[in-house]
């Protein structure tokens, strides 16, 4: 029995490669986004320890120190800024997600189609090689009949 031989397969392993690397790209991209969240966990704890400390400042009863607490409420303010700053970096790596997302998502549809069609062609062959087959052993079968 002759074997099946997809005529598209390099245009399939172009797709398959294409798939993987656009699977890379968002698996980058996820990171970054990790990274980033990071950060901004980071903030939220610098800007609670930064508010827990001005609050000792102001509970402990003793003389204040006008520049520590003003230094405090700068720094507070600066890690405000930072953190809003970093919301707005995640909401575009958030959409960067997504629009690699869409294109792994499209890679994959296009792979799919050329494996659909591969199966398709290969069944299409195969029933086709066993119809040969058959009408080859019937052919034998009614020449033996004929010579009996």
């Amino acid at each position: 029995m002759k074997k099946y031989k997809f005529r598209l397969q390099t245009i399939l392993n172009m797709k398959e490669k294409i798939l993987e690397e656009k699977m890379l790209e968002l698996s980058k991209v996820l990171n970054i986004y990790n990274a980033e969240q990071d950060k901004l966990a980071n903030l939220e704890k610098s800007r609670i320890d930064s508010t827990e400390t001005l609050a000792r400042l102001y509970s402990q009863n003793l003389v204040l120190d006008i520049s520590e607490v003003q230094l405090h409420k700068n720094y507070l303010a600066k890690v405000t800024t930072d953190i809003r700053q970093q919301h707005n970096v995640l909401e575009n790596i958030r959409k960067l997600v997504e629009i690699k997302q869409n294109e792994v998502n499209a890679a994959l549809k296009e792979k799919k189609i050329f494996e659909k069609l591969k199966e398709k062609e290969q069944n299409k062959f195969y029933k086709e090689v066993e119809a040969k087959e058959r009408f080859e052993v019937d052919d034998m079968a009614i020449s033996r009949y004929v010579r009996k």
